[in-house]
């Protein structure tokens, strides 16, 4: 065998040889890779994107630094009151029926009567208001306690002969009391109710003011 048949197979081996340990090393370094770090994977149909957990904590007590620069927890509040409680509420009289033709009286001086209640038709004015066949109810009002009172008040509602209630209307030439009303002076005001014709004999009217622990109530036919 010549010089330069070994020189070429020794630089063969020697290539061989080199290109084995770069080989292994490049497979060292993928298992490496692999190892630490996270492969992304498409999320298919189904499926959500898994996402990193999060580094952040929420205690769930607050708590804040004191005086003396420790960390005091906070009280939790605690609701007062227990279901056996009940609401304040108050009484409310309603005095026997009396004549449309007759006055009634609050305990404390104040007198109401029915001046007229007479049938009228009702325009709708405003949103939600319903028009057509109404009553309309005129009534005095007059002060004989010794103070002043606020006529806004003052409520008024009509009854039909079935009960039900008639619906209070602006429309039809209403005009209902307002101010305030001194004592031993007399006001006046009109309301309107949408009322049904079958209805009216006889109807109810009822009137009171103030915190409403008494009611006044007349009865007649509208006519």
């Amino acid at each position: 065998m010549s010089s330069v048949s070994v020189d070429r197979s020794t630089k063969r081996r020697w290539i061989q040889s080199s290109v084995a340990v770069f080989a292994t090393a490049l497979i060292g370094l993928g298992v490496q890779a692999c190892g630490t770090s996270q492969v992304a994977v498409p999320a298919g149909p189904g499926h959500s994107t898994p996402t990193a957990p999060s580094n952040s904590t929420s205690p769930s007590n607050h708590s804040s630094i004191g005086p003396k620069g420790k960390a005091e927890q906070a009280k939790p509040v605690r609701p007062h009151g227990n279901v056996r409680q009940h609401a304040q509420t108050h009484r409310v009289t309603f005095e026997k029926k009396t004549s449309l033709a007759k006055t009634a009286s609050f305990s404390d001086g104040v007198k109401v009567s029915v001046l007229k209640l007479r049938p009228v038709t009702a325009k709708p004015i405003g949103p939600g208001q319903v028009g057509g066949p109404a009553v309309g109810a005129r009534l005095k009002i007059k002060n004989g306690s010794a103070a002043a009172i606020d006529l806004s008040t003052v409520s008024v509602r009509i009854l039909g002969s079935d009960g039900a209630p008639g619906i209070l209307t602006t429309g039809g030439k209403a005009d209902p009391l307002s101010g305030d009303l001194a004592p031993g002076a007399t006001s006046r005001g009109t309301y309107v109710f949408t009322l049904d014709k079958s209805l009216r004999k006889p109807v109810t009217v009822q009137v009171e003011y103030g915190s409403g622990q008494t009611v006044l109530q007349f009865s007649g036919n509208v006519g």
